[in-house]
């Protein structure tokens, strides 16, 4: 005897849609790295410069405190000379 699915078994389209879009982002990083090769992994350390450049960008961008200075809103504007994209782009901190 079939049984109808409960309210609980139904998902709403952000629910699915985000899952979706990061599989889409990880798949393609990976097909970008099967292209890759020996030269471009060696990129950085043949070039030190720019691999402090990006480590201190990695570090700027980084929001220090998500959930703190957004008081717990997911999406909410972070206050002035703090840089959260990172964090807040998904409405999340994670």
């Amino acid at each position: 005897m079939p049984v109808s699915p409960g309210p609980e078994a139904s998902m709403r389209p952000a629910e699915i849609v985000k899952p979706a879009l990061r599989m889409c982002i990880m798949l393609t990083v990976f097909g970008f790295g099967l292209r890759a090769t020996v030269e471009d992994a060696l990129y950085l350390v043949r070039h030190p410069r720019m691999l402090v450049i990006s480590l201190v960008a990695n570090v700027v961008l980084r929001c220090p405190a998500p959930r703190r200075h957004s008081q717990g809103r997911p999406g909410a504007i972070p206050r002035a000379g703090r840089t959260c994209w990172p964090c807040h782009g998904d409405g999340g901190g994670s």
